[in-house]
């Protein structure tokens, strides 16, 4: 599920079927699926804003330019699928590898947006943690005997490849120039922001893993213009709280979320947006005191929400194995225009026809979608075999290529 300029999350088990959904979970995890529970309150009083620090320089490097992307392929992997991905002003960022092998560990590479080089920029990486690429660094996870790792890597490999954190929790997040992350330190979580140009680090917020109404976990993270947006998943069975934190005051609120252990969120550039149940829509900016009501798209049915740019929502629909893409305008009205189809994705991938395709993960370049998928045929996945297997990353929505 990235959040910011990555999509944090996992994709719900409803939006699942069969040992390639399964295993192509574990590169998707950029994927915020909208199978949402949440509503909100008033703060909580349970979180406490980090000591007076440079914010306003950490809001700044949030800011950065998009890289100006024709429609079109930008990745196309043969024999492996393509999960998370991450894009700045310079690179493209994705995570690959095969799924039926027993030893499954995705590497993690890079594409040069002028150059068009690709390289292998680490071959462990942990395909549940997320990713995020800056203007000079690639940041992603690694499991090891002690814990998950998250690591630190230039690009090109230059500057070393070192360890951020060894305690993370949950998922990273980026915005432009900013990574945020959880990390468990003692009986305390913490939340940080650093500033990849500076190599500066900001507490955000401390907040007890267990109080007197249970233990929690940090669940998803958001950046957003003018502040941060964390989940407190709860364990034991009390309500999970929603938790907004603002670059210009520190002020930090919480909004409870009864009756919802993991709830999810779907970020947007001021803030998130959240389903209700039995309410609805609902969104949280950082302009107001409290959420206010958001009517998506009606059609097409079955739709999940998973991203807003601008004046348009992006909706994922799943028929059998098979996922698409489709945007509609914000407003609620109810028809929405197609993305992507698989018959075209099955083209733009070089994949058999009738091969399932389903996205992996989605990110932005400004307000233009990029998204990963996996495609592999029916008979190669109850054969337990790659030999059909494709990934491709696509920029917006691209005419399919001739043979």
């Amino acid at each position: 599920m990235t959040f910011g300029s990555t999509t944090s999350g996992s994709i719900p088990s409803r939006c699942r079927d069969g040992r390639f959904a399964v295993r192509r979970l574990l590169l998707g995890a950029a994927l915020v699926c909208a199978c949402l529970g949440l509503t909100s309150c008033g703060g909580s009083g349970e979180t406490r804003s980090a000591p007076a620090q440079d914010f306003a320089a950490l809001a700044r490097a949030t800011t950065t330019s998009a890289p100006q992307l024709a429609d079109g392929v930008l990745v196309r992997v043969e024999g492996s699928a393509v999960g998370a991905l991450a894009v700045d002003s310079t690179h493209i960022v994705w995570e690959s590898g095969p799924i039926q092998s027993d030893d499954f560990q995705p590497s993690v590479y890079e594409r040069d947006l002028e150059t068009h080089r690709v390289r292998v920029l680490a071959k462990d990486a942990d395909p549940l943690h997320g990713l995020a690429s800056t203007a000079g660094w690639v940041f992603y996870a690694r499991r090891t005997p002690a814990g998950i790792e998250l690591r630190q890597v230039g690009h090109g490999a230059a500057g070393g490849d070192r360890a951020v954190t060894t305690s993370l929790l949950g998922l990273v997040a980026s915005r432009g120039n900013v990574v945020a992350w959880a990390e468990q330190d003692g009986k305390r979580q913490t939340i940080v922001a650093l500033d990849s140009t500076s190599g500066r680090r900001y507490i955000v917020a401390r907040v007890p893993a267990c109080t007197d109404r249970g233990c929690y976990r940090i669940g998803q993270i958001a950046i957003a213009e003018e502040g941060i947006v964390f989940t407190r998943d709860a364990i034991e069975g009390q309500p999970s709280v929603l938790v907004r934190w603002t670059f210009a005051t520190q002020a930090t609120r919480s909004f409870i979320v009864p009756n919802d252990p993991q709830p999810d969120v779907v970020a947007t550039p001021h803030g998130v947006l959240y389903y209700a149940l039995l309410r609805g829509w609902f969104q949280l900016t950082f302009t107001g005191d409290r959420p206010t009501a958001f009517t998506p798209p009606r059609k097409p049915a079955g739709a999940i929400l998973v991203g807003r740019r601008g004046q348009r929502v992006y909706l994922l629909v799943r028929r059998g194995c098979n996922s698409e893409m489709h945007w509609a305008a914000a407003s609620g009205r109810p028809n929405a225009h197609t993305l992507l189809r698989p018959r075209v994705l099955r083209i733009l991938a070089g994949a058999s026809e009738g091969a399932c395709v389903q996205l992996a993960g989605i990110t932005w370049a400004g307000r233009q979608p990029l998204t990963s998928w996996s495609l592999a045929p029916e008979e190669d996945v109850a054969g337990h075999s790659d030999d059909g297997l494709r990934g491709v990353i696509v920029a917006g929505s691209p005419s399919p290529e001739r043979p």
